[in-house]
């Protein structure tokens, strides 16, 4: 038989360990990421993967380039274009740029230093432009752009 005691103690174990989920939970979600936010990538990479030659690529660590930081590199490096012009394009912030050129230029700079493989990898929140003028000659596969492991025909 339970006593007026053993119910009150059970009771306040219950409200406690309520309190602990309840903060675990406000502490987990105050750490959350912000959702990406979409970008337009006006080209689509014909390749998946690069590597160095006369290696196998099964024998080889990859270094993984998301679609947004492959068209950060072609904006900044191959059309030379200033990093405010380039995230207009992107439909991004210039400082979100820069994060993003920053992060792409380290893990290129790491494969070729240490003879890693490229591997061009599928994002969830990217679009391709609204416009056919401005895919600059990207992506014509049909297939909307990126995330399907694909090359561009």
């Amino acid at each position: 038989m339970r006593t007026k005691g053993s119910i009150f103690k059970s009771r306040q174990i219950r409200k406690v360990k309520t309190a602990v989920a309840l903060i675990i939970g406000i502490c987990h979600k105050q750490n959350m990421p912000r959702p990406q936010k979409e970008r337009r990538i006006g080209h689509c990479a014909p390749v998946t993967y690069f590597k160095p030659q006369g290696i196998p690529l099964r024998l080889l660590e990859a270094v993984e380039l998301a679609p947004d930081e492959l068209e950060a590199i072609r904006l900044a490096d191959y059309e030379e274009l200033y990093q405010e012009q380039a995230a207009e394009k992107m439909g991004v912030s210039r400082q979100t740029f820069g994060l993003i050129i920053a992060r792409a230029h380290k893990k290129v700079a790491d494969a070729l230093t240490h003879g890693k493989a490229i591997r061009v990898e599928g994002g969830k929140e990217i679009t391709l432009p609204e416009t056919p003028d401005e895919l600059h000659g990207g992506c014509r596969c049909g297939r909307g752009g990126h995330g399907h492991g694909h090359g561009c025909q």
